[in-house]
């Protein structure tokens, strides 16, 4: 039982090994740093390496939606779902 034990540690080390070896075997796609704000106008560069980034008013209305529905799922729950044992009369 031990030996199986010992050959399963070591297995799961080895496939944790093959997964990290793997990824870090290519390298990284050379990406220009920051975000892009537009079209490059001569001899500049159009990304910035530091900007503020505000959501959008989708952005904001898909997170309102998102816990809107978290809040009508929680009232159905809260309403139909059995909360406290029925009386034994």
């Amino acid at each position: 039982m031990v030996a199986a034990a010992a050959i399963g540690i070591v297995g799961i080390f080895v496939h944790r090994l093959n997964l990290v070896l793997n990824g870090l075997s290519y390298p990284n796609i050379g990406l220009p740093p920051g975000l892009p704000v537009g079209v490059e106008q001569g001899g500049g560069s159009s990304f910035l390496t530091s900007y503020w980034y505000v959501p959008t008013i989708v952005e904001w209305i898909i997170v309102l939606g998102v816990l809107a529905f978290g809040a009508l799922i929680f009232t159905l729950a809260v309403r139909y779902l059995p909360m406290q044992e029925p009386d034994a009369h």
